[in-house]
């Protein structure tokens, strides 16, 4: 658990540093749990009582409509912080499912646990909100490559990516993530990356 809990550490000082106490309090919320590839860690329609630190694996936010049709929101891989996030802290149902693409270990705090603290601890509330300002910044981003880039451009964003994009998340969520069928970005990156024929 030290380990684990270095790693959190390193996550929440590269956007504020808390005080010591502070720290001690808000690494004490904290447990693991496991899930298993393609579990549904929290699903929509619910409010979501947990927020999440990645320790081990591939997760996802996902949207799907009546139609059934899937909507790649974020990839959460490890040291990322993840889950229905608007949910959690505006304390409404979640439109949105947080999914595991891997078998996965995650940390997980719950929110009377994190509300309490952030009451107690100032610098515990900044930051959450640096985090939130964090993913909105994110987000906006995002929601730039996928609605403004041409495919050719949403692929190279990937690459740059370098976090997101040594992870391997399998090509079907990849191309979701960032708007792409599935056949342009094969296309796309056969193109790029054209394989080599052995004599």
């Amino acid at each position: 658990m030290k380990n684990v809990l270095l790693q959190l550490k390193l996550a929440v000082d590269a956007l504020y540093k808390m005080s010591p106490e502070a720290w001690e309090d808000f690494a004490s919320i904290w447990y693991i749990i496991g899930v298993r590839n393609k579990e549904m860690i929290s699903k929509p329609d619910t409010i979501e009582n947990y927020y999440y630190f990645n320790i081990q694996g591939l997760q996802r936010l996902v949207h799907i409509d009546e139609a059934g049709k899937e909507t790649t929101i974020e990839l959460t891989y490890e040291g990322c912080f993840g889950g229905n996030l608007t949910s959690f802290l505006l304390r409404i149902p979640a439109r949105n499912s947080f999914q595991a693409l891997t078998n996965s270990k995650l940390l997980r705090c719950s929110y009377a646990d994190l509300n309490r603290l952030m009451e107690k601890h100032a610098g515990i509330e900044l930051f959450i909100r640096n985090r939130l300002t964090k993913t909105i910044e994110t987000y906006i981003e995002h929601l730039i490559i996928v609605k403004s880039f041409s495919s050719v451009a949403k692929y190279n964003s990937i690459i740059q990516n370098q976090k997101l994009y040594k992870q391997k998340v399998p090509q079907k969520y990849m191309a979701n993530h960032f708007g792409l069928d599935a056949s342009n970005y094969s296309k796309i990156k056969m193109a790029r990356y054209p394989r080599v024929k052995l004599q």
